[in-house]
């Protein structure tokens, strides 16, 4: 009754964009910025250029952790001492323990990563910014490097009067350049949800499709489909008006393979009766390409 919806987190998933790693130092994100001057037409004997080439850098983002644990006192053992009462209990724990951290890894990924004395995930205020020319991400300063820059439109205004036509212009500027690809998903607070909805029923009456928008269903999310992106609702946005336009072929999840939400051995400390076990979770969001990603904000019914 009190666990928010996962919508990001359930999307990411189902399109194949949480990636196990095997630790190390950092996440690196391999990037291309620059093209191959060497291609130029020729004769026959015409010297082909051997310039060594630029153009190939990488990002790298911090390993973040969360945790929390499960603990279970000797008392609530003898109250609950049947077996399969006892597997009950552990079952229901575990089950607070998993959606309490999904929705906790919500909360971060939605946020710039200053949380909590830094240590949070740098999430999507970070990835996508509002003034994507500030700041660094992925130990890139895209004031100097302009080609590590969002998309971004601000204060858009009414929906009704102007919304769609801003969507359109955000989703047109992420598909450009090469490689080619547009945004895969637009992640809404409810004031743009509700608002892009009522233009969906009015005007676009586009159908859910897909396997992976099935999916979504399935997991009690509802959705639409604007051109490739699902339009979806994210319970913890704070209700200002905003759409993430992200392109999840360039952005990823990246999960420690031996740290993906894994329960540690269950330790009892001298001093207590209890039971403890530590869920840990170690993880960061990652993105190969900014501009292919976008941002709006301010936008009203």
């Amino acid at each position: 009754n009190i666990i928010k919806g996962v919508s990001f987190l359930a999307f990411m998933r189902e399109a194949g964009r949480v990636k196990k790693l095997d630790g190390g130092l950092r996440i690196k994100a391999d990037l291309m910025y620059g093209k191959n001057s060497t291609i130029k037409s020729k004769s026959g004997y015409t010297l082909v250029d051997t310039t060594p080439q630029e153009g190939i850098t990488a990002a790298f983002f911090d390993w973040k952790e969360t945790a929390g644990t499960l603990s279970i006192s000797r008392k609530e053992r003898r109250q609950n001492s049947g077996k399969n009462v006892m597997f009950n209990l552990i079952d229901a724990k575990q089950n607070q323990l998993v959606l309490s951290f999904q929705e906790e890894i919500t909360r971060q990924i939605l946020s710039d990563g200053t949380g909590n004395g830094s240590l949070d995930i740098t999430g999507l205020q970070l990835a996508l910014k509002d003034t994507p020319t500030t700041g660094t991400y992925g130990s890139i300063d895209p004031s100097t490097e302009t080609w590590w820059v969002n998309q971004c439109k601000n204060t858009v205004g009414s929906f009704t009067a102007g919304g769609l036509a801003a969507v359109r212009e955000v989703y047109r500027e992420c598909t450009q350049g090469s490689p080619k690809g547009s945004p895969t998903l637009a992640l809404c607070d409810y004031v743009a949800y509700d608002s892009w909805e009522a233009e969906h029923v009015l005007h676009l009456q586009f159908q859910p499709q897909g396997k992976r928008n099935e999916k979504m269903f399935d997991l009690g999310i509802e959705n639409f489909v604007y051109k490739r992106a699902a339009v979806m609702v994210e319970e913890q946005m704070a209700d200002g008006g905003r759409i993430y336009l992200i392109n999840s072929d360039y952005m990823f999840f990246a999960v420690d393979k031996e740290s993906d939400f894994k329960m540690l051995p269950a330790v009892t400390p001298s001093n207590q009766t209890a039971t403890t076990s530590i869920m840990i979770l170690m993880s960061n969001i990652a993105t190969t390409n900014r501009r292919k990603s976008g941002v709006l904000t301010g936008l009203t019914a």
